[in-house]
């Protein structure tokens, strides 16, 4: 209870500053708002792609078995991948100089022993290189090769099912490596062909829609610039007499930590969730009332990570404007890798594991399958787990500064 007070104390004495700012803090606010979406206007007219034009994008086999060699030559003469590709076949160096070029959006990679390991029951990966001056089709092409091998996958989870049936019946193993290979043939050239192929290709390569793509990145990037705005008007000319007095009656750093990380996440959400209903009002971006909620609960999870990182700078560096650098490239970073200055096709390969354990890209990843592939579903892992980590990580820094200051 005692703890309880100080934070509603710390609260009141925020809401106060916050009040005498009140003619400033709205331009504050509006101010990257009004910049990003120019950047973002701008981006949307000279990345959108012509709808008339097909793209080109090249295949390369790297793996020399026959199986691979049909199942490549299938893609490239399949008409039904994704409406607007143009497929076809390369060797590694010529499709290296064609993006270098500028005449392929990007091209498509089987890596060695693909067939193989894929028949094995192990994960063989698709790779897709971007073409960096056509940064809105290789995203289609990505996405599109993603949807391929979700099928791919689930063709090879059909066939091992069938070689341990075929197994088990006393089939020897070239009789069955044959059967193995026409079903997964059958089930290939049944998917490049389905309607529902095509189908999942048009929600999933959702950058196709063009500037619905841009808003949605501008919108988080205007989101992350409000929580540090929100979080430097909390921490900055914080008067040390009321720091001394309140330490007087027993209250902690984290008692002030948790007023700040609430008074932030309120005050961000609140903006936030109007942010979002205005942008879901245009052409293109209207979801439906649970989605709505699922992408709110995305940003306010995303929201209340930043404000903990960025109170643990505040509380790690102790000068204001030393932290106050860090906490930019902090926020430069965190939007880096979330992929909403940066495509996360363009990274190198060595960069999959950063965004794999990125809370940003998890938020922005799913906020974008929730807008514009209209899915009903999310993942929270990596953003709550974050969370945790970083709620620990603070109290553990709180106690610290408590023992300094004794």
């Amino acid at each position: 209870m005692k703890t309880l007070k100080h934070i509603f104390v710390f609260l009141a004495n925020d809401i106060n500053r916050m009040k005498r700012k009140w003619l400033s803090l709205p331009l504050i606010y509006i101010s990257p708002l009004i910049f990003v979406s120019l950047v973002i206007w701008m981006a949307s007219l000279l990345f959108s792609p012509d709808e008339e034009a097909p793209v080109s994008v090249g295949v390369v086999n790297l793996d020399d078995s026959d199986e691979t060699q049909e199942m490549v030559s299938l893609l490239v003469e399949a008409t039904d991948v994704a409406e607007g590709l143009k497929l076809e076949g390369l060797e590694h160096e010529e499709a290296s100089e064609q993006i270098e070029n500028d005449d392929i959006a990007a091209y498509i990679v089987f890596p060695p022993e693909f067939f193989t390991k894929m028949i094995q029951g192990e994960e063989s990966r698709l790779e897709v290189v971007g073409n960096p001056n056509r940064v809105l089709e290789s995203h289609v092409v990505n996405e599109v090769i993603e949807t391929v091998v979700r099928h791919i996958r689930s063709s090879q989870a059909n066939i091992l099912t069938i070689n341990h049936y075929a197994e088990n019946f006393g089939m020897d193993a070239d009789q069955r490596n044959e059967l193995m290979l026409n079903q997964f043939i059958s089930f290939f050239l049944q998917t490049l062909s389905s309607d529902t192929m095509m189908d999942e290709s048009e929600s999933a390569h959702h950058m196709s829609t063009g500037y619905e793509y841009f808003i949605i990145n501008g919108m988080f990037i205007i989101i992350s610039i409000w929580v540090l705005v929100t979080h430097l008007a909390l921490v900055q000319d914080v008067r040390q007499q009321l720091r001394n007095r309140m330490r007087m009656f027993g209250a902690t750093y984290i008692a002030e930590g948790t007023a700040k990380t609430l008074l932030t996440f309120t005050v961000t959400v609140l903006m936030s969730i109007l942010f979002l209903y205005i942008v879901t009002k245009i052409d293109g971006l209207y979801i439906v009332g649970e989605n709505f909620v699922r992408v709110s609960v995305l940003m306010g999870l995303y929201i209340t990570a930043l404000a903990l990182v960025l109170l643990l700078i505040d509380w790690v560096i102790p000068s204001f404007k030393a932290a106050l650098l860090v906490k930019a490239a902090v926020l430069f970073s965190v939007l880096l890798f979330a992929g909403a200055l940066i495509p996360r096709i363009y990274f190198p390969i060595y960069f999959e594991t950063i965004f794999d354990f990125s809370f940003s890209y998890q938020a922005l990843n799913w906020i974008e399958e929730i807008m514009l592939g209209s899915r009903f579903s999310f993942e929270l892992d990596v953003l709550l787990i974050s969370i945790i980590v970083l709620s620990v990580m603070l109290i553990a820094a709180g106690l610290w500064k408590e023992r300094r200051v004794r």
